[in-house]
């Protein structure tokens, strides 16, 4: 029986950590990418009812130059926040539906 080197085992670790690395980083990007485009679900519904709010063109651009950056945590972070905008525009519209003076 043939054992294997040190050195060999060596490369091979390492190069099994750096593979498993790099599935990781995909996934975390696969995630925010998922996040943006439930994020984008959100907001898009809101437009379309007429409740767009200022700051989602600006975030949208910040989540996806985190996400080429490599920050995909800070892009899921955003898309969160984007979500939750946008659900709270969703009601705001409901909300107007219904508004005004009440005597």
């Amino acid at each position: 029986m043939k054992l294997i080197s040190t050195k060999s085992f060596a490369s091979a670790l390492i190069v099994t950590i750096l593979s498993v690395g790099a599935i990781s980083t995909s996934f975390a990007n696969d995630a925010a990418t998922t996040a943006i485009t439930e994020a984008k679900k959100a907001t898009d519904v809101a437009k379309k009812a007429g409740f767009e709010w200022k700051s989602w063109g600006k975030m949208y651009k910040k989540a996806e130059a985190a996400i080429k950056d490599g920050k995909a945590e800070a892009a899921i972070k955003i898309a969160k926040k984007l979500t939750f905008q946008g659900l709270a525009a969703q009601k705001q519209a409901e909300a107007a539906k219904t508004a005004g003076p009440r005597f």
